[in-house]
C-alpha cells in the first residue's frame, strides 16, 4: 500500500530577510483546554487552542537582521503557517569547501495564521 507522505520538492519561507531557504521546520504548541459543561454528562471535553510556536530554517546566500519580522512558511502542498516572529538565534556555518549557510531559529509573537491550524481563542 503506498504511503500518504508528501515529497519535499517545494516550499519556501517568505517575509524574513533571507535568500535561498533550503529547509525549514515549524513547531506549533497546542494546548488541550477544558471545555467541560453540564451538557457533557460528566465526560471531559477539550478543545485545541494554539498557544504559540517556534521555527528553524537553513538558508544560503545573504542574511540580514533578526526581527521582528513577518514570516510565512509554505509547503507547496496547501499548508501555510505565518505570523510575526522574532529571530532568536543565527548560526553561521562556513565550510572549507562549499558555501556559507545560516541556521536561524525564532519564535512567533502574537497570532499565528495559516491553513490546517486549530483556532486560537480571543
Amino acid at each position: 500500500m503506498p504511503t500518504a507522505s508528501v515529497c519535499g520538492y517545494s516550499g519556501q519561507v517568505t517575509g524574513a530577510a533571507v535568500t535561498e531557504v533550503t529547509q525549514w521546520e515549524v513547531t506549533l504548541n497546542v494546548a488541550a483546554e477544558d471545555a467541560t459543561s453540564f451538557a457533557s454528562a460528566g465526560y471531559r471535553e477539550r478543545i485545541p487552542c494554539l498557544r504559540g510556536g517556534s521555527f528553524t530554517y537553513r538558508s544560503i546566500g545573504s542574511y540580514e537582521g533578526t526581527g521582528p519580522v513577518t514570516v510565512h512558511f509554505l509547503t507547496g502542498h496547501g499548508l501555510s503557517i505565518g505570523g510575526t516572529a522574532i529571530i532568536t538565534k543565527v548560526d553561521v556555518e562556513t565550510p572549507v569547501s562549499g558555501i556559507i549557510s545560516y541556521n536561524s531559529s525564532g519564535v512567533f509573537t502574537g497570532a499565528i495564521s495559516g491553513g490546517l491550524l486549530p483556532t486560537t481563542p480571543p
